[in-house]
């Protein structure tokens, strides 16, 4: 028995020896893959932050709330009272990830799951009316990612196995399909009988949406010093006749939403000076327009106002992020990469308040890092989810947490608020109503 512990001793202690080898400096140069952005600045001639009254939205029939991205102060149950909970489907992964946030409209909650799977729900009851299954026959590839919308009884859905799809909002019945050139990662957007969409290539392509035949299409210029598109571009925006999409390229381009005539071009990509394969220059986030400004983030350490028909700057500031803007009452509220929200006053792009969101787990380790989505404006409180499983209220006029509470799991995008409900997908394809 001697023998035999020895034996083991020695063992242990020449595996622990192995497995203690001294850590080898790595030799070169360190370069920060992401720009260096700090928090916007507080300026003391900021007006204060006001609000119109909230607003009661029946429907929220596209991503963001509507075509152009800005549903503005929606009014919705803020006691996170569960009402019904229901399981979208196939929750998301590293190989596919679940992005597509849920709809609602004409008394149904419309949802995706990780494999591109669409289902209707009963918005009074969360009972599920029918479920279509969009993968292709004999694919067997991951789905990653894509997105929904809805317009005049139709469900539109983008995959990440590259098709556009119509489906009766009533059955589920695919109506027509389209192969795309790529696969694409984000929601389409529709107006006025168009459906437009950018895939995983930067192609702005668009289809008419009674038939699905293929419309005119747009190639996102590929800046100079711009390394391969690593991230996806949200969903493109429509006001007044335009779409205005973001590339990975880091240009924002305004159509025609008619002819696809360019009608005016602006760049958000890093101006480092150096040429770099990582020079993250995407434009990730939707855009958002509201009163005839387009609102716009990417991660090249721009953000910018433009002015939607002329496509003059109105103001720029250095941040960087994947979180769309949020409008509402003449302000803009933005979550960058630091995890700070901050209410921008729209006209000027002064910075009335600040707030750094709690960007840990353990905050006095700097560890378990926190990524929040959002914010959706709910009766004046700024509502952001994390992946950590939280949604934290935020009092939008005074920039300050009310109150946090936690998800039935991690959640990768921002509710939705709407007859009556407030609708949470978290990760694991729970959908959560609130009323």
């Amino acid at each position: 028995m001697m023998r035999r512990r020895t034996a083991l001793t020695l063992s242990l202690g020449l595996l622990a020896t192995a497995c203690s080898k001294p850590k080898v400096a790595i030799i070169g140069t360190q370069i920060p893959v992401l720009p260096d952005t700090g928090a916007l600045n507080v300026s003391a001639n900021a007006p204060p932050v006001s609000l119109p009254p909230a607003m009661a939205l029946a429907d929220w029939p596209q991503v963001l709330g509507n075509a152009a991205h800005a549903p503005g102060n929606a009014a919705g149950p803020l006691g996170l009272n569960r009402h019904w909970v229901a399981s979208a489907g196939q929750g998301g992964g590293f190989r596919q990830p679940l992005q597509a946030s849920p709809l609602l409209a004409n008394g149904q909650v419309f949802s995706m799951d990780a494999a591109a799977a669409v289902s209707a729900f009963s918005a009074a009851d969360g009972a599920r009316v029918w479920h279509t299954v969009t993968r292709p026959k004999h694919s067997n590839e991951p789905n990653i990612g894509g997105g929904i919308g809805y317009d005049q009884g139709r469900i539109y859905a983008t995959t990440g196995y590259g098709e556009l799809l119509a489906l009766d909002a009533g059955s589920g019945k695919i109506l027509w399909r389209q192969t795309l050139d790529f696969p694409t990662r984000t929601a389409p957007m529709i107006a006025g009988g168009l459906v437009a969409l950018i895939t995983q290539n930067d192609l702005l392509l668009t289809f008419d949406a009674a038939t699905g035949a293929p419309g005119w299409r747009f190639t996102g210029q590929v800046l100079q010093n711009t390394g391969p598109a690593v991230a996806i571009s949200g969903a493109p925006a429509f006001a007044d006749g335009i779409v205005v999409a973001g590339f990975a390229s880091g240009m924002l381009a305004a159509l025609d939403a008619n002819s696809g005539t360019t009608l005016w071009e602006q760049s958000l990509a890093a101006a480092s000076g150096q040429a770099s394969s990582l020079d993250f220059s995407d434009i990730v986030a939707p855009p958002v327009i509201s009163g005839g400004v387009v609102y716009a983030l990417g991660l090249g350490n721009t953000a910018m106002a433009v002015d939607l028909h002329s496509g003059a700057k109105v103001w720029t500031h250095s941040a960087s992020g994947s979180q769309p803007f949020c409008l509402a009452g003449g302000f803009a509220f933005l979550l960058d990469s630091t995890q700070t929200l901050t209410a921008i006053h729209a006209d000027d792009g002064l910075v009335s308040w600040s707030l750094p969101m709690p960007a840990f787990g353990n905050m006095k380790k700097k560890k378990n890092p926190v990524l929040w989505a959002g914010p959706v404006l709910v009766n004046g409180t700024l509502v952001l989810t994390s992946s950590h499983g939280e949604i934290a209220l935020v009092d939008a006029v005074a920039g300050v947490i009310k109150s946090t509470a936690k998800l039935a799991g991690p959640a990768d995008m921002a509710p939705i608020a709407a007859g009556g409900l407030l609708l949470q997908l978290t990760r694991d394809a729970k959908l959560t109503a609130y009323a």
